[in-house]
């Protein structure tokens, strides 16, 4: 009995192992902490039935097809993928489980005697500390993928502890394993180490919830910055529109009073006078114009603002009457990362320049913005490490572009070079 309690606590192990490695590169379809684990459950099932079904099997093909095809079928069905890349990182997987297990044995040949080896528990404990090895391995893979793309979800104290406690569990392990004095003891430790694995599996388990639960914070504020930003759209609308009533209304009585200036032939009054209409009128009007009413009032509202600071703006644009983003995820990336541009660029004694770049070619989005700047931006994961008082909210618009980026499963790149700031997002 106490055999096959340790089988299925293996298998559920290996079950939590490779799903964190599959979630590392795939789209789940539900994020939910219960459908984390129903899927842990049904490929643990699945391994379970194909170990038995190829138990008499001689052939590893066999039994380790069965295992592959496991995988394959939880991927498709918990996942968002394409059966070509379940098939690349099923394999891979098992390339490193393979590559832990063989390396393992190797060493494990070196260090303890033939009879040692021999022994059932001991065995259990070899196999045991494999599959910790295998997880310590999978989360580096994860933390380095996450800041490869950019988009940590966890913080750093929960990822140190993520690997802390897995790396600890096979210190204690080997340390146990060297210790070995007698079959009772042996037991003991196999004992110890499988309550150790329970242990670091409910960690797991508890730090997914609690990223889930900040995914879920971070959408909650998207959703209340889109708001925010659709009221700003509406209010600078009804500024707009204001603005152009007041013009037209008193556009008739400005041509009388330069009609009569010309007519007392007071040229230069009637000049200087018709410069500063056409000046209050260029004021008001729309200069960019993009063929998308939401894209041309977020321009058109920072162009102003830019200008009513003393900064000069570089436009280089293509037709955006056909995208695929949604308006508010356009709203929000764009008056973002105009704001911090804006706000950065005032902030400069000279060459107040900023360059706005956006193409739409092959179903595929380029938004890049650089601007001057002067003191050096230091950027630690993918992230810009701000001087504002209010940190907290800053943070929030840069994940807030980082959500909608990764929404797209896009990438963004930002840098600083010679005095210039440069980010770029390709969506």
């Amino acid at each position: 009995m106490v055999d096959y309690i340790q089988g299925v606590i293996l298998v559920l192990f290996e079950a939590l192992i490779c799903s964190a490695f599959l979630s590392s590169f795939l789209q789940r379809k539900h994020r939910e902490i219960r459908w984390q684990m129903l899927e842990v459950a049904s490929l643990a099932g699945l391994y379970l039935i194909s170990a038995a079904t190829t138990y008499y099997s001689k052939s590893l093909l066999i039994r380790g097809g069965g295992q592959v095809l496991a995988v394959i079928l939880v991927a498709v069905i918990f996942y968002q993928c394409k059966l070509v890349h379940v098939l690349v990182l099923d394999l891979a997987f098992y390339g490193i489980m393979i590559a832990v297990d063989g390396g393992g044995i190797v060493i494990s040949e070196a260090l303890f005697r033939r009879n040692l080896l021999e022994n059932p528990m001991f065995q259990v404990m070899i196999s045991l500390l494999f599959k910790m090895v295998t997880l310590v391995i999978v989360v580096m893979i994860r933390y380095i993928w996450s800041r490869k793309k950019h988009v940590m979800e966890m913080q750093r104290v929960e990822w140190i502890m993520l690997f802390l406690f897995p790396l600890m569990t096979v210190c204690i392990m080997i340390i146990l394993m060297t210790s070995y004095g007698n079959g009772t003891m042996l037991a003991g430790y196999v004992g110890i180490s499988l309550g150790m694995i329970v242990v670091d599996s409910v960690l797991f388990v508890l730090l997914s919830y609690i990223s889930d639960r900040e995914r879920k914070l971070r959408l909650l504020q998207l959703q209340q910055t889109r708001a925010q930003e659709r009221l700003k759209m509406y209010q600078e609308l009804n500024v707009t529109n204001t603005y152009h009533k007041k013009i037209l209304h008193d556009y008739s009585n400005q041509l009388h009073c330069i009609q009569g200036l010309m007519a007392d032939q007071q040229y230069e009054k009637a000049k200087e006078y018709a410069q500063k209409l056409t000046n209050d009128l260029c004021q008001g009007s729309d200069f960019i114009d993009v063929h998308n009413t939401i894209v041309n009032v977020v321009l058109n509202q920072k162009y102003r603002l830019a200008t009513q600071k003393g900064i000069k703006i570089i436009f280089d644009i293509m037709d955006f009457s056909e995208i695929k983003l949604d308006d508010q995820d356009v709203v929000i990336l764009l008056s973002n990362l105009l704001d911090n541009a804006i706000e950065a660029t005032a902030k400069e004694t000279a060459h107040k320049v900023i360059k706005i770049k956006l193409l739409n070619k092959n179903d595929t989005v380029i938004i890049s913005i650089s601007n001057r700047i002067s003191k050096p931006v230091k950027i630690v994961n993918g992230m810009i490490q701000t001087s504002k008082s209010d940190k907290e909210n800053h943070g929030i618009g840069l994940n807030n572009i980082m959500t909608i980026v990764k929404k797209y499963d896009g990438d963004a790149r930002m840098r600083y070079k010679d005095g210039w700031f440069y980010y770029t997002a390709i969506l």
